[in-house]
């Protein structure tokens, strides 16, 4: 009796693990949502009652003195070779001259080694400043190796988490997989100490509140203990945007999503490699969504 319990246990979860894979392979948003709810007592939507959509301006060009937001910049596993996605790569050649920082927002490479933060760094921090706020592909969850790499970087010797002033913008940019996707208290403590006098923008990799999980490109690193909206406004005394950077990596997952609750606006980007990739762009104190053709 005992072994026959014990067997079915472990055909549970081998199941369970298999379909998590293949939701993370394949994004079925109705399949995840159902896995989410049944395994870690969330409910699974991506709109409460009390929260509203919030409409991102689209603009064509990249004025001169921009800030760009990019998420997942590697595209997606069929087609990262092995750096950053082909067509982010022509898109920054071509405007350069234009950005004053390029900020991607976690899992820059599928695979990183310190030859490709050279080349990144080579490529594009002479002409910008390049800021990351790394994600699971880039330092892992408790990998040292990974990490190693990142904060050995030349590019990357600020510690997280830190605030500068961009485009009219203070920009705060964590690292989210040392805690799991819960913003922690000195992340917490950073917002609210920002100036009333700017606008504060938080950039991450991970989702940071229980009913926008199900866009996550992947649920690695995830405990199933993540603020409700309500939760997290509490916490947050001023207005903020938080722009998180995984998702999108999927042809069914939204390029952009962007919502509303109380005084947080939650933006949730990432390419995949698609023809209607979008990248977010700072510039005089506006946030605007581009094409990424």
């Amino acid at each position: 009796m005992f072994y026959s319990h014990l067997k079915r246990k472990i055909i549970y979860l081998l199941l369970f693990f298999i379909s998590i894979s293949l939701i993370n392979k394949y994004s079925n948003f109705k399949f995840k949502a159902l896995l989410i709810s049944k395994y870690t007592q969330i409910k699974p939507y991506i709109v409460t009652y009390k929260m509203q959509s919030c409409n991102i301006k689209k603009t064509t060009r990249v004025p001169k003195g921009s800030t760009v937001v990019i998420g997942h910049a590697y595209g997606n596993q069929s087609s990262s070779n092995h750096y950053i996605s082909k067509k982010l790569e022509s898109f920054l050649d071509k405007n350069i001259d234009n950005i004053n920082q390029i900020i991607l927002t976690g899992d820059v490479f599928s695979i990183p080694t310190k030859r490709k933060w050279a080349k990144l760094y080579q490529n594009y921090n002479i002409k910008a400043d390049l800021i990351i706020s790394p994600g699971n592909h880039d330092v892992g969850f408790n990998n040292k190796y990974l990490r190693d790499i990142f904060y050995n970087a030349s590019i990357l010797n600020r510690k997280i988490p830190y605030r500068i002033n961009s485009s009219g913008f203070d920009l705060i940019v964590e690292d989210s997989t040392i805690s799991n996707w819960i913003i922690n208290k000195s992340t917490i403590d950073l917002i609210n100490s920002s100036s009333k006098n700017n606008s504060t923008i938080l950039l991450r990799h991970h989702i940071p509140i229980q009913e926008l999980v199900i866009l996550a490109n992947s649920m690695e690193g995830y405990k199933g203990d993540l603020p409700t909206a309500t939760q997290l406004s509490k916490s947050i005394k001023v207005p903020i945007t938080i722009i998180s950077g995984d998702g999108g990596a999927f042809f069914n997952q939204p390029r952009l999503m962007c919502k509303k609750y109380n005084n947080i606006t939650f933006i949730v980007n990432g390419i995949g490699n698609f023809d209607n990739d979008k990248i977010i762009i700072l510039y005089k104190n506006r946030i605007y969504k581009y094409n990424l053709k």
